[in-house]
């Protein structure tokens, strides 16, 4: 019985298989932890970010009424140079369109009356 174990080991292609096996159990555990690990990290470095941003010197809620005015200014800005844009590029789109109809208007008159001529 165990000259059959040692023989059935000691084959080259079980051997193979069980490699294969063994690194790929070794990869998808070692994926695993890297995705915890990345995890931990990133609650850490959120976790900091909170304790510093909470514990320096000054008036907390002061910093947050000022980082909002801030986000509010500069969305107000944004928000007004989006707007423009959007005004000058349907201006730009309707006169285009407008010099496009005139110019398919004029073949239609063109072409009716060279049908008329021809009749």
């Amino acid at each position: 019985m165990s000259e059959t174990i040692v023989s059935f080991f000691t084959h080259p292609y079980v051997m193979a298989v069980l490699a294969v096996a063994g690194g790929l159990l070794v990869f998808f555990l070692i994926k695993k932890f890297i995705k915890l690990a990345l995890i931990l990290i990133l609650t850490l470095i959120v976790g900091l970010a909170l304790y510093y941003g909470i514990t320096t010197p000054g008036d907390y809620k002061e910093k947050m009424k000022g980082a909002v005015e801030k986000t509010k200014a500069q969305g107000g800005e944004i928000i007004k140079k989006g707007k423009d844009k959007i005004v000058e590029g349907g201006k730009k789109l309707t006169g285009d369109l407008g010099k496009k109809a005139l110019e398919d208007k004029k073949k239609f008159l063109e072409g009716r009356s060279k049908a008329a001529e021809s009749e």
